[in-house]
């Protein structure tokens, strides 16, 4: 086996096995899209856990979405009221919240912002204390269908109005909600996430719109100006949920409500509305090109084409292999046959040859123009000629054909008196053609100038 044969095998394998490691490295760094531990419930997943229906959907209804990027310490500063829909966000999600976030929040919908907040362990507190969820017992409850669990409203209200069934995940919780503990005041010894005593219950007058024996699965509840709705089950409104039953009647039924203007506002449009991805790991800090990749298979793409590419630079112009012969000529061309006679004559030196080929062509037109024969002496063309009105004057024409029939005989003549010589047996050759042809048309000038003729009559 040759060196350069070894070299590309071993290039083969080198890039074969970098692109197995970039693979590999993908699959061990970037979660998976589908992890039934932690789903992607992100406005830009398009997977069955991701909720990319629900924001195009309100999207193509009017609404005025947008993907809030920022941290919740920027909310009331950069937004006035507006729905803010946060899905999935859980203790354990990819940012976790912050005091400061919370207090933030809280500030936030007391000031008249609105909450929709999809999670079957809300990791925001309020209160003082994260909210109390229960997972109910699926040995005694309903068992789940081929869809999930139906669940039905459980009292007719604005919210829950013609809607029969909602079908939920068995992964939904249920709120334990106490309402004479959540109106009273906390034990002095208790603290909350935020780290000071909560003196007053910050959630109020909570209407449950859905609930069963566990607890509730849909709750409203008022807070300062503002309004928090909290519902514990995050597929109910996720791309594969959403179709299902009367969910998106109920998805409809929330951001019609929650989206109304205030009263004594002067704006006539519904409320924007925001989707959390800033806790999805989608942060305005970082990229806005980079985060909108994240969660995608591009950057592994790029980093493949980047090696492919510098393979390709290394290897461009570079032949493994024999030299491969150079490419031979078509022989079979008709110009081929020309320029092989051409170097013939030229080195053989025999200008008399172009001569030979030109000139009987000429005499036979200039014979045919004065109705004579070929073999006409060249007297009786010339006295032919006087009688006829041709621009090119006898003495010049005579010249012309005694200088063609010398070098025919044997005279020597170089190559410029050669190509003088062909050039005007050319040019006098075409002052013929305007007399044969139609009526109307001007006679050719004569082809030498002045100078020329009056140095030939000389």
């Amino acid at each position: 086996m040759s060196r350069r044969r070894l070299i590309s095998i071993l290039l083969g394998c080198l890039l074969a096995a970098t692109l197995a490691a970039l693979s590999a490295a993908r699959l061990l760094l970037q979660r998976p899209s589908h992890s039934p531990d932690r789903p992607d419930r992100s406005s830009y997943h398009a997977g069955p856990e991701g909720s990319q229906a629900l924001y195009q959907w309100l999207g193509v209804s009017g609404y005025q979405t947008q993907r809030w990027r920022d941290s919740y310490q920027v909310l009331e500063e950069e937004m006035g009221p507006a729905l803010l829909i946060v899905i999935g966000l859980s203790p354990s999600g990819e940012v976790p919240l912050r005091k400061e976030e919370v207090r933030s929040l809280h500030e936030w919908l007391r000031q008249g912002g609105r909450l929709l907040l999809l999670s079957e362990h809300p990791a925001i507190p309020f209160d003082g204390r994260p909210l109390e969820v229960i997972s109910p017992d699926r040995s005694t409850g309903p068992a789940p269908g081929p869809d999930g669990i139906e669940v039905t409203p459980s009292q007719p209200t604005h919210l829950t109005h013609s809607i029969h069934q909602l079908i939920t995940s068995p992964d939904a919780t249920r709120l334990s909600l106490s309402r004479p503990r959540l109106q009273s005041s906390p034990r002095p010894e208790q603290k909350g996430l935020m780290g000071d005593e909560a003196a007053t219950p910050f959630l109020a007058a909570p209407v449950i719109h859905v609930e069963d024996d566990a607890g509730a699965l849909l709750a409203d509840f008022q807070a300062g100006e503002g309004r928090v709705v909290l519902l514990t089950d995050a597929s109910l409104f996720s791309n594969q949920g959403l179709p299902k039953g009367d969910n998106l009647r109920l998805a409809q039924r929330l951001i019609e409500e929650l989206t109304r203007v205030p009263e004594g506002s002067e704006s006539k449009r519904p409320l924007p509305i925001l989707f959390d991805e800033y806790h999805h790991g989608y942060r305005s800090e970082r990229n806005n090109l980079l985060a909108y990749f994240q969660g995608t298979p591009t950057l592994w793409i790029l980093l493949q084409g980047l090696l492919l590419g510098t393979a390709l630079v290394f290897v461009a112009g570079k032949r493994f292999a024999r030299p491969r012969p150079r490419r031979s000529p078509d022989r079979h061309s008709p110009l081929e046959f020309l320029s092989s006679v051409a170097r013939l004559r030229q080195a053989a030196e025999a200008r008399d040859l172009a001569i030979e080929s030109i000139y009987p062509r000429f005499r036979q037109s200039l014979c045919h123009r004065l109705g004579c024969s070929v073999q006409t002496p060249n007297e009786e063309l010339l006295s032919r000629l006087a009688a006829h009105h041709v621009p090119i004057p006898p003495r010049i024409l005579q010249l012309l054909i005694l200088e063609a029939e010398l070098v025919l005989n044997g005279q020597p003549i170089d190559d410029r008196r050669l190509l003088r010589l062909v050039q005007q047996l050319r040019i006098t050759a075409r002052a013929f053609a305007p007399l044969r042809s139609s009526r109307g048309r001007r006679p050719a000038s004569s082809p030498f100038p002045d100078g020329e003729v009056k140095k030939r009559i000389d």
